[in-house]
């Protein structure tokens, strides 16, 4: 079996936490979203290992998720201990040939400067082939309710995935579980978070969950999905990590 985290970090704001959380696990590979370019080759290093990077856009300076240390471009990633064979990546949605420069002034304007995409890496261990596949998919503004952006790329994600076949799939999905998206997802793969999870937002470290606590309550936004060669076993959130809670959890190739 392989054993897994996913976790959105939120740049560099929690990596107090983060990294000494990830060396505490010694797990075989771990699924990032947020991620500071830059802050690869360190989390590689904690793990014993080797990683990829997907750009999804270039932070300017002063933005609160760099640390005070932009510009800088900020993905997803993953890295493991064990060969990454084959590596690749599958925009959904793409602002620009190149990596654009974030605008958050409007929900509009967020879609036009981010490259949404899939990071999928194929990872050998003790002679079995896994599949691993994470994002940081589109985000909302009104509470988890999906809207158009969400619609159409969700559409194309699920063209753009297809092929790769069986696969575990984990991440920051902006999808409230239950939700019109996500039930277009778990149409096509299982969710293995446990249903007693009701929210995936650690509202103690969150700067909105802070201020409004009731809002977060049913927020599982972050997934893991499997298709039905794999099956995940120990599934577990771990709040006190990050602005998300992390997911641990171990993953079986069935055939």
């Amino acid at each position: 079996m392989l054993s897994l985290v996913s976790v959105n970090i939120e740049g560099r704001m929690h990596l107090d936490r983060v990294m000494p959380f990830v060396k505490a696990q010694q797990l075989d590979v771990l699924c990032i979203q947020e991620l500071c370019e830059p802050d690869l080759e360190a989390f590689g290093q904690v793990i014993g290992g080797t990683g990829f990077f997907m750009p999804m856009m270039r932070l300017p300076e002063g933005v609160r998720a760099t640390g005070g240390q932009g510009p800088v471009t900020l993905g997803v990633g993953i890295v493991s201990r064990f060969p990454i064979t084959s590596h690749r990546i599958h925009y959904y949605h793409r602002a620009s040939e190149t990596t654009p420069e974030f605008d958050n002034a409007t929900v509009e304007s967020k879609h036009a400067t981010q490259n949404l995409g899939v990071l999928v890496a194929d990872i050998e261990k003790e002679g079995v082939q896994y599949r691993i596949a994470t994002t940081h998919f589109t985000w909302t503004p009104r509470s988890g309710e999906p809207d158009d952006f969400q619609r159409a790329d969700a559409k194309k994600l699920l063209e753009l995935i297809s092929p790769e076949g069986e696969f575990a799939f984990c991440g920051d999905f902006n999808a409230p579980r239950g939700g019109e998206i996500d039930a277009l997802f778990t149409e096509h793969w299982r969710e293995q978070i446990p249903v007693e999870y009701t929210t995936s937002i650690d509202v103690s470290l969150h700067r909105n969950g802070q201020k409004n606590p009731d809002d977060f309550d049913n927020l599982m936004v972050d997934h893991f999905f499997t298709t039905p060669s794999y099956a995940a076993h120990d599934v577990r959130l771990t709040f006190g990590v990050s602005d998300h809670a992390a997911i641990v959890g171990k993953l079986e190739k069935l055939a």
